[in-house]
Formats: C-alpha cells, structure tokens, sequence
C-alpha cells in the first residue's frame, strides 16, 4: 500500500489532483440537505426508557416547555402602568406562532380560585333562607381588568401569595418581579419566541428590567450562537495555522497544500455527514474545528523531512519518495491511534456523542489518505524557480532544536528525579481524578455577563425556580386519587419536597383541592387539608369546573379518571447534582414512607433528562476510554513489537490525561460534556508524539550503531522540530476558542491547548529518561518494520468502530342559493334569530330532559355525567330557572346545580356540595365559562339572548333535507367569540347547526 500510494501521488500528481477536486465537490454538494437540531433531549436515543416516560407525562398531562419572562422593578413592578404594558405583551404573545396560547401563564390569562361577595339584589329570594350563605366560589383571570389606582395594583401580589398554585410562579412575594410562562408547541419555537418578544419590549418598555430565562430558549440560543461561533472560529484557526506554518516554511505556495488538505478534509467529512442523514448537533457542529488542526498534522511532519532532505535530493520527486518512505510507518500509526480514540466515542449511549465520534475518526483517516496523495501530487506541480531557496540550512542557536537540546539534556543528566516527578505527578493526579463530580446546566453554557445567565439569576433569586421537574404518581385504577390516603400521600410528599434547599415550590393537585375548601370555608385556617373523605375531593374538583375553572389546567395535574397525578417541581439551580440530589431525597422518602399499595412514580421534565443523559454520557465515556486505551497499548506493542516500549510510549498520554482530568478535579471545576469529549482527544493525539518519537529514535539508533547519545542528539534535530511545531500548530489551531463567548467552546479551546502542551513535554522530558534505562539493543529497530498482519486487523477495527450505527366542522348544507322560498320574502334577521330563540330556549312553560355527557379531552381520555335537568319560565323570552341534579359518577352524585336567568343580568347561581351539606352560589359572570367541565358553556345551557348580537341574513340553504336561513350574528360588544353562523330551520325557527 505504500508503495502504491507513493507512485500514484508522484507519478501521476494531476490525476491525483482531478480526482481530489472531483469529490470535494461531490461532497460539497450535500450541504443544502443540512438539518440542524440543538435540543440536548436528544442527546439520549427515542426509545431510551427515561425520554419514552417523560414524552409519556408530557402527552399525559398536556405539558409543555416554557419560556420565562421576567419583569424586574426594585420599587415594585405591580403598577398600573407596567401591569398595562404586561398585559399589551400577553395578548402579542397569545397570537405568536409556536406559543401554546391556552395554557399561558400571565396575571390576565390565568385563574384564580376566590370567594365573592353575593349582591342582596341578585339572590333576594334566595336569601331569605338561612342555608344560602352570602358568599361563593369563584374561579376567574386573577386580572381580569386592568388596575387603575396602585393600591388595586399591589392588591395582585396578595392574592398571588394566597393561591399556592400561583405563589412564587407569577411573582415574586415582595412584588419586585412578575412573571409569565409562555409554553411552546415545540422547543425550536424557543430562540424565535424569545427573539419577537424581545422586540415588543424595544417598542414599549419603561424604567422596569425585562429577563427571558428557562432550559430551552438557553438551549435553542445556544444552537444560533454554536454555528455562529464556528463560523468565526474556524476561519481564524485556519488563517492562523497557515501564518505559524508559514513562519516555518517560508513558502506560501508549498504551505497551501495543507491548508487545501484541511478544507478538503472538512468538506469530505460534513458532507459525507449530511449526505448520510445525520444531523447536525451540538457535538458534530465542532467537528470542522477539531479537524482543522488535526489535519495538518501529518503534513506537517513530511513538509519538515522534505524540507530536510531537499538540499540534498537529486528533485522533489526524490525528496518526497525518501520522506514519504521514512515516515509512512509512524503516520500510519499515529492516524490509526487518533482514529481509534475518536471512534470510541461511538460506544457511549450518546447518539450525538456517537456520531461525532465516528466522523472526526473519519476525517482523521481522510486526513491522512489527502497527506499521502494530494501533498505529493500538489509539491510535484510547483516549480523548481518557487523552492529556490527551499530546504534546510542550518540555522544556529536560534533554530527551534537548539531550545528542544536543553529539555533533552535536562532528562538525560536528571532521570532519576524526572523519574520521581513523574510518580509524583501521577499519585497527585489519581487524587484529583478521584475528586471528580460530574455536573452540568446548560445555562452555564453561556458567560456570567450573557443576558440569558443574567435572567437566570434574577429570575431564581425571586422566584420559586425556572428549572422544572414533573414526578408522576401512578395508581392502579381509576378514581385512586380520589382516596384520601392517595391525595394525602400526595401532599405529604409536595409538603416533605417544599423542605428541600434547592426546592422553590411544588403545586400539585392537593393544593386545588386545598384552596377550594379554604374558600368555601370562609378562609377558616383549620380549611387548609385536604379533607379526609373522598366524596368530598371528588366534589371540590367538580366544584373548581363549575365555578368557571378550565378542566384543561385541572388536567395537567390530576388525569380526568383521577388514576394518575403530576407534582411541578421547581427548582432555582439546576445543576445536575442539585436536581438529582433532590430525586434522591424524594426517592429516599418514598421509601421511609411507603405509599399505597400499586402506586408507581417516575420522573419526568427538562431538569430531570439532563440528569440522565450526564451520567449515561460519562459512564459511557470511561468504558470508551478504557477500552480504546487498551486497544492503543496493543497497537504499540504490535508496532514497536516489544512490551516495554508500548508500556513506555503510553505514558505522556497517561500523564497527559492524569494530570488534566487530575486539575479539574482538584480545582473543583465540574466534570461535564465537553471536558469528558476532551478524554478521546488526549488519547488519540497525545501517543502520537511517542510514535514519532520512538520509531524515528529507534532507526537513528540502529543507524548510529548502538549510540545512545548520538541517535538521540539526531533526534532532538528535526524530527523533534516536527513534533514542537505539531504541538504548536494544534494549540494555535484551538486558541481562537478562549475567545468564544460560549463556556463549552472556551473550555475545549483551553483544555485542548493544555494537552497538547503538557503531552508534548511529556514526550521530550519523559521519554528520553525512561529510554535510557532500557538495554540499548532492546530498543533498536530494524528499520521500522511492522506486522502487517496487525496493522490490517487494527485498521478494520478502527475502520468498524468509525462507522455510525444508526375545527372546523365539515359544511353539510348544499348551497342553495336558487333554492325556492315559497314565493314569501324572508323575514328580517333579527326576527329569525329572536323566533329561533324563543322557540329553543322557551318551548311550552317547562322542561325535563335526563342527560347523559361524555367529556371526552384533547388526549381522548373521557369521563361521564349523568343528571337530570329541569327548566321552568316565569316569562315568554324573560326570567327562567334551572336545576341540575347529578346521578352519576358516585363521587358527585346528589350534588345539584341551580340558576337563575335574567336577560337583563348576569346568571344568579348555586351549587348544593352534599359533602359539606351546604349550598354556596358560584360566579356567574363569566359568560365563557365551562358548564361542569364540559365544552358547552353556561350559556350554551341556558342560552345568549338573541338582542345581545346584530344579526344578518347570509343566504338561504338546504341542510340535509331543511330548507333553512344562514344567520351571521356578531357581538353588540366585546366577547368570547367574533361571530356565530346559525342555520336556521326555515319552517320550524328552531337553530339546527351554529359556526363560532
């Protein structure tokens, strides 16, 4: 193979050339099909159980990730002017796309559960009967208008702290912030969200602090920054890796061959990436920068032989055949190492992980293929005038080898005591490695002065936390939360996390079963536990859906068969020890504690996942490590055929990594993803310099005879000159990271430098002293000859490990726009819809229909009703009562509703809750409300008077076999709908289908 490489490169160098250019551009070609994803969730594979349980309690309870939007004011951020600029933003929120407008929270959009005050001119009648009391249950927008005076304003922050649903979510208890959680529909809506919002801010904002903070506006801008970042990076790596080459060489036409080889080595690698389906993530974006260094490594070292050899060789053809040979055994190695170390990434359980892995292997190996063709082929095209004065001479003191001589003296006359350093060095380093901890959060992802870790701390100083977990509670058949030892298993558990340091606040669904009771109880103190009989729970919830509260809110905490419950866990740091210190405490209580029989918990959430996919990352990264360490030591045995000198060319790398992974643990610095990625590139480069090193020492030694001192005098000249300038270019190659202003990036840069810093010490300070206690014909070569047999084994190993693993309702009228009209003009508008009404509405002087409702949610998952509904007119198209007395489920039955309709008033209502036998009226204002947790609302029940819309006549239309009017009707005022379209039975004036 090496021959036929050399022969090919410089006999045909254009061909060699052609072909290069040719899949360069086919490769290039696959960039446009680039899919880019940034969501660290995928770090862990789809069917990984602990992803498969958190998409299941998502779906579960209808959950979404949220945004943070923090409103700061040290004076108090509850004003009516600032309360009005909130509210402006809301509702440019709610019409965003990828905002999940329902389930906002913000002061205007969600419920508050209150008592109320009932009018003696509402409830005359009912009042004079001792068993109505004169307050009720009411659940409604907690700023349904807009305050007007500062002292209404600040009236918010007390009845934020009196909800335990809202306290510490949507402001602060001193009112110096509020916050609004915007849901997403998905997390790649997170960076554009936040950016339209910014905007709104920039256009009406006062002397108040705006902060935007949670998991996935960090970890969607952290995306945007990412390629931004390696657009900039990789361009100054590039530039000044040509500059140090070029100090070295002085010829920028012979020096632009490895610059070509590095783009061409990026462009192979991302297309051969994109082309095969894979996308583009957090870890694969750095590959053009890891490469970028890499790649002219092995050009380096055969610029550096050739350079050596070309005064004396009779041509550069000559030059590049001596070099080439000389040199093809160690670069074979030194490759097939790096690979080795890189592909070992593909056996963490990291997908991303794994596929960054696999590539970089792969460019290290496209890499080394384009240095031993296309440098050749390229040098083989320049001009004998252009290398004129090309070629080595000797240089002095002050050429490079004449500082590398000082380290080789130093190691030589003081190997005992670099002996002792290096035993040191590696018993301090094993005790820093062992004070390791891993921890990560992807907010610290970003600097302390980037507005995302600004927010994040000012939102977790005032608030409850921004980092949320969800721990699902399972029981073992419908209605067992229903029990009250479930529901007070249930608050014992939020009561024993609230206690946590790194806990902000729980809401679970005791804590709505709690407040309700509070409220119909007169705020009697004793009112705040949940009660210990379950007819009552189950009456509370259907009492919070009757009084106007969403089922859908109730719905993300407790399923609508009550068999399954979700705790919010909030937390103000979420780093991965403290929110997995918090999953043990609670799996620790769980256990002193034991729950119910059949009950099943698992955890959920953005905090929890990156718990998760840390430890599996890191455990898989030490098996990965170790086994490629092992497979590196074979390699060397096989190369240098001999036990001792393997064991000794794996020591810089050993120190390399002891004393890098050893100061990270002794400054206390977390152990997180980039840092444990860095472990396969000290692997991979550091033995490369104990290649080169021994081989060529061991061919100068046999050339020199057996001398010691003289072969390694030869090999501190230009092979060690190589190496320095190795180390140099790579470290150069990674400095424009320290200026990245994100923390992964900066840390790879720096670390990266260090390694190769301290490796290439390593090798010219260690290895020439523990050379020379080994038997000088024990070290000598014969040439560099290799078992071939071993190198085509650990090339297919190397080879396999690189390769990747892998409503509107349907229209049922006809249109009938010719349809006949009895010869008859059609009758107005508005007397269609008030004889439409009258006739639906005020059949005869009473009604009596037995109900049976399915309530089926946006899950599928249905519950039923059952009751009985009585109606009775006092006036044709006047006052009307209604009662409602439920049968079924058991948990609710023998509850009774009641309402009195007046056209000219709000609803008078009232519920009988047979668990405290007691009747408590509900609000009635809120015309949108849900009817007993059911899509129709009370109005749909006991009708919209027909005078409170205009009416217009659309057209005329068959609907199935009807002749019938279509009615467009649109609100006199501001309301819960736009605009209704009725078809209107032409004969009977009865309403047979309504569009809203």
């Amino acid at each position: 193979m090496k021959r036929l490489l050399i022969e090919l490169s410089i006999g045909h160098p254009r061909w060699v050339i052609v072909l290069a250019v040719l899949l360069t551009a086919a490769f290039g070609s696959q960039f446009p099909r680039i899919h880019i994803d940034t969501d660290p969730e995928n770090m862990l594979p789809p069917h990984e159980p602990v992803r498969v349980r958190h998409d299941e309690i998502k779906e579960t309870f209808g959950l979404s990730d949220f945004l943070v939007l923090g409103i700061e004011r040290e004076q108090g951020a509850f004003t009516p002017e600032i309360l009005r600029r909130v509210e402006h933003l809301t509702q440019e929120i709610l019409g965003m796309d990828g905002v999940v407008a329902a389930d906002v929270i913000a002061p205007g959009e969600v419920d508050d559960i209150t008592s109320f005050l009932v009018e003696p001119d509402a409830t005359a009648e009912a009042a004079a009967e001792p068993a109505h009391p004169r307050r009720g249950l009411r659940v409604a927008p907690l700023m349904e208008e807009l305050p007007t005076t500062p002292d209404a304003a600040r009236a918010l922050v007390g009845r934020i702290h009196d909800n335990p649903i809202l306290r510490g979510k949507l402001a602060s208890d001193d009112g110096q912030v509020i916050a609004l959680f915007i849901p997403l529909e998905a997390k790649s809506y997170a960076k554009s969200v936040g950016d339209r919002i910014l905007k709104l801010i920039e256009a009406d904002h006062g002397d108040e602090r705006y902060h935007l903070a949670g998991l996935p506006v960090a970890e969607d801008s952290f995306g945007v920054e990412m390629f931004l970042q390696m657009g900039i990076a990789a361009p100054i790596a590039f530039l000044a890796i040509f500059l140090l080459m070029l100090f070295f060489f002085r010829r920028p036409n012979l020096v632009a061959a490895p610059m070509i080889v590095a783009m061409m080595t990026v462009l192979w690698t991302m297309g051969a990436l994109i082309g095969g389906g894979f996308t583009v993530h957090i870890m694969s974006s750095m590959i053009p920068v890891f490469l970028i260094p890499i790649a002219v490594l092995d050009s380096i070292h055969l610029l550096s032989e050739v350079h050596a050899r070309y005064r004396a060789a009779e041509s550069m053809a000559e030059a590049l055949r001596e070099a080439m040979d000389e040199l093809f055994t160690p670069m074979l190695y030194t490759s097939l190492t790096t690979v080795v170390g890189f592909a070992s990434l593909v056996l963490t359980p990291i997908p991303p992980v794994q596929v960054f892995g696999a590539f970089v292997a792969l460019g290290v190996a496209v890499a080394w293929l384009l240095t031993m063709t296309f440098i050749p082929a390229f040098a083989m095209l320049l001009s004998p005038a252009s290398l004129e004065k090309f070629g080595h001479a000797h240089e002095g003191l002050g050429a490079p080898h004449s500082h590398l001589h000082a380290l080789r003296r130093f190691s030589l006359r003081r190997r005992g005591l670099v002996t002792a350093l290096l035993a040191v060095l590696l018993g301090v380093s094993a005790y820093g490695i062992s004070r390791i901890h891993v921890n990560d959060n992807p907010v610290f992802w970003f600097k302390p002065s980037h507005p995302l870790r600004i927010a994040d701390r000012t939102m977790n100083e005032h608030l409850a936390g921004t980092y949320l977990a969800y721990l699902h509670l399972k029981g073992p058949e419908e209605g067992a939360f229903l029990d009250p030892a479930w529901m007070h298993y249930v608050a014992d558990l939020q009561s024993f996390l609230e206690s946590e340091e790194n806990v902000g606040g729980v809401t679970s669904i005791a804590d709505v079963v709690r407040k309700v009771q509070y409220e119909l109880l007169d705020h009697a103190p004793s009112a705040q536990v949940v009660p210990d009989r379950r007819d009552a729970i189950a009456q509370y919830l259907f009492l919070y859906e009757a009084s106007g509260g969403d089922p859908e809110d109730l719905f993300k905490l407790i399923t609508p068969t009550q068999d399954e419950v979700c705790l919010w866990v909030q937390m103000p740091e979420g780093e991965n020890r403290k929110v997995q210190h918090v999953v043990h405490a609670a799996e620790a209580w769980m256990a002193e504690n034991p729950p119910p029989t059949g009950l099943e918990a698992d955890w959920g959430g953005l905090a929890y996942i990156n718990v998760i996919w840390q430890q599996k990352m890191v455990a898989g990264m030490g098996k990965a490590l170790a086994g490629s360490f092992l497979t590196v030591l074979l390699m060397m045995v096989i190369l240098f055929r001999s036990l001792r000198l393997g064991l000794i060319s794996m020591v810089p790398l050993t120190i390399t990594i002891g004393m890098t992974y050893g100061a990270i643990g002794l400054v206390g610095r977390p152990y997180d993803m980039p840092i444990a990625v860095l472990s396969s590139l000290a692997l991979g480069l550091s033995i490369d310099f104990s290649i080169h090193f021994i081989q060529r020492f061991r061919e100068l030694l046999a050339e020199r005879g057996g001398d010691f001192e003289a072969a390694m005098t030869d090999l501190f000249q230009t092979p060690a000159e190589a190496l320095a300038r190795n180390v140099l270019v790579i470290a150069l190659g990674f400095v424009p990271m320290f200026f990245s202003k994100l923390v992964p990036y900066v840390t790879v840069g720096v670390f990266f430098v260090a390694i190769m810093l301290i490796s290439g010490l390593a090798t010219f300070v260690i290895l020439p002293a523990l050379l020379s206690y080994l038997p000088t014909r024990s070290v000598a070569s014969r040439g560099g000859r290799i078992v071939r047999a071993g190198v085509v084994v650990l090339l297919g190993v190397s080879l396999g490990l690189a390769a990747p693993s892998g409503s509107r309702a349907q229209t049922e009228g006809t249109p009938a726009a010719d349809a006949p009209s009895a010869g008859m003009p059609a009758p107005a508008a508005d007397e269609i819809a008030q004889r439409a009404h009258l006739n639906f509405y005020y059949a005869g002087d009473d009604g009596i229909a037995h109900v049976r409702m399915t309530i089926t949610n946006k899950k599928g998952r249905s519950r039923e009703r059952e009751f009985v509904l009585l109606r009775k007119d006092l006036a044709e198209g006047g006052e009307q009562r209604y009662f409602a007395y439920f049968q079924a489920p058991a948990d609710i039955k023998r509850t009774a509703f009641m309402a009195w309709k007046d056209p000219a008033k709000d609803d008078a209502r009232w519920i009988y809750v047979p668990a405290l036998d007691l009747v408590k009226p509900i609000a009635a204002s809120e015309k949108k409300s849900s009817f007993v947790g059911s899509d129709f609302s009370y109005e749909d029940v006991s009708g919209r008077h027909w005078s409170e819309d205009t009416h217009r006549l659309v057209r005329e239309e068959v609907l199935g076999d009807r002749p019938c009017y279509v009615i467009e009707s649109v609100p006199k005022s501001e309301d819960y709908f736009v605009r209704k379209v009725s078809w209107i039975d032409r004969e009977r004036f009865l309403p047979l289908r309504e569009e809203y």
